[in-house]
């Protein structure tokens, strides 16, 4: 039965001013909430069990803390397992700040998924089994730890329903409280006291707001790539990982590492038998996409190659922080480059190759964005930007350049001329750390600092935003153009489905 008591107080926490506010106001709260380690909160004196709730008239973060204890406490079971599962999605989002759970922890979550959403009959069962994966997965590490013991509360509400708002109670205690107080006000707001009163399905209102968990690298995601055939995605991660994945159920097919060198640039060739990978030492590598075996590699760039892309003739072209832009035969025997042209002052952050092959585009750190013959590597024409291009696409029809400033804007050039096609589209008030058009080219989807955020090409109406607590690097579009995958300097990847 929902609480109304609760509900006054959720409206007057979504009235108070932002988390600054919050925060300041958390001076009221017990000891150990301010002063816990990872050794867990300090339990109240001699009672050997946390410390309760802050007193309702202490502060607004108190009050609504006192809120959710009093809804637990005359909660349905059901209601109390959802609030329950909040907890765990919430849990690891403290540590995905710093190295992201670990892929045992992503599967971990997808299977309480799958149990809130099974028959009753069988959702006992399936909570029991998913106690015991949560005890093995506790050892995998903190983020492993916090996901693990709010999966265990919802387990042990799952199996004594009798006792769930006690349990609920004390879960939330020991839990949510054990993050900072920014994040206690949002989790408590967004989370669990809705699903506390019964307002929707938790894992709807959750992959709808943040997208669904889809895997989680080793350390930083650095590039993303769909096979031709959108049956594969590959990953670059920071601590010099490629894994390759099925690209509908996240599974790990083949994970490759080249040690010491981090990947930094990721193409397909393209009947998608091969995978081609720049690193950070200049070098670029193949693997063999069935097995998962390194084929060859030779020095590319000096400084590190920041971007691979594969032409329909199986030629490989890549930039790198030399400035340079070289053409390549695509056989690894062969390390001499076709073509060679140094064009920007400083490193190529960006490149895209026109649809038919044709041309190539460039964008640099020198604040300039070039339009290039590939048969001759002779510039078309050069369109200065106010900041540094961080990324650029061409629509699918060839006709435009769309390229990601760090000033915050989107530019569409016009292919042929170089001229700017309407006004820049402010996307983020700064930075754009990744830009990916859909296959369609009617969005286009940006990373930022505070997550991904989805806008039309033709108006710059924003269509959809996706937070995340985790800066994202790294963006693409499945082929079939339903989904987009998001990688985070975390390594914590979602699936964002496209609204329509």
């Amino acid at each position: 039965m929902s609480d109304e008591r609760l509900r006054a107080a959720e409206r007057a926490w979504r009235e108070q001013p932002g988390d600054a506010a919050a925060a300041r106001s958390w001076a009221g709260a017990p000891a150990w909430a301010s002063s816990t380690t990872r050794a867990g909160p300090r339990r109240g004196p001699g009672t050997g069990r946390p410390a309760p709730w802050p007193a309702a008239g202490r502060s607004q973060a108190g009050r609504v803390g006192q809120a959710v204890t009093h809804a637990a406490v005359r909660a349905r079971p059901r209601a109390c397992l959802r609030a329950a599962a909040a907890g765990a999605h919430a849990a690891p989002v403290r540590w995905e700040r710093f190295d992201g759970p670990d892929d045992v922890v992503v599967r971990l979550l997808d299977a309480l998924d799958g149990a809130l959403l099974a028959p009753a009959a069988t959702r006992r069962v399936a909570l029991e089994v998913l106690r015991e994966a949560a005890a093995a997965a506790m050892a995998e590490g903190w983020g492993a730890v916090a996901a693990g013991e709010q999966v265990q509360l919802a387990c042990a509400i799952g199996r004594e329903p009798e006792n769930a708002a006690t349990l609920l109670r004390d879960g939330l205690e020991r839990g949510l409280l054990t993050h900072d107080p920014a994040q206690v006000r949002a989790l408590i707001r967004d989370d669990v006291a809705p699903w506390a009163l019964d307002l929707g399905d938790p894992v709807a209102a959750r992959r709808a707001r943040t997208g669904r968990r889809f895997s989680s690298e080793p350390c930083i995601v650095r590039a993303i790539a769909f096979s031709p055939d959108g049956a594969r995605v590959a990953f670059a991660a920071r601590t010099g990982h490629l894994t390759l994945r099925d690209a509908a159920s996240g599974d790990p097919l083949h994970v490759m590492r080249r040690a010491p060198s981090d990947p930094f640039a990721l193409a397909f060739s393209p009947d998608g038998a091969r995978l081609w990978a720049g690193d950070v030492a200049g070098v670029i590598a193949a693997w063999d996409v069935a097995t998962g075996e390194a084929r060859g590699s030779w020095p590319a760039h000096e400084g590190g190659v920041t971007a691979v892309r594969a032409l329909p003739d199986g030629r490989l072209v890549s930039a790198g922080y030399d400035g340079a832009l070289r053409v390549w035969s695509g056989t690894v025997s062969d390390d001499r480059p076709l073509l060679e042209v140094v064009g920007h002052e400083r490193k190529v952050a960006a490149l895209a190759l026109s649809p038919d092959g044709a041309q190539c585009a460039t964008g640099g750190s020198d604040q300039q964005a070039v339009l290039r013959d590939l048969a001759s590597g002779v510039a078309r024409w050069t369109a200065p930007h106010p900041d540094a291009v961080q990324d650029l696409a061409f629509t699918p029809d060839g006709a435009l350049l769309v390229t990601a400033c760090d000033d915050g804007h989107l530019r569409r050039l016009d292919v042929a001329t170089g001229r700017e096609v309407g006004p820049a589209l402010r996307v983020h008030e700064r930075g754009v750390y990744a830009m990916a058009l859909s296959p369609d080219g009617a969005l286009v989807a940006t990373a930022h600092a505070d997550g991904v955020r989805l806008t039309c090409l033709a108006d710059g109406e924003r269509v959809a935003e996706w937070p995340s607590p985790a800066v994202q690097l790294a963006l693409a579009f499945a082929p079939d153009g339903c989904s987009l995958l998001a990688g985070a300097r975390s390594g914590a990847v979602r699936r964002h489905a496209l609204p329509g």
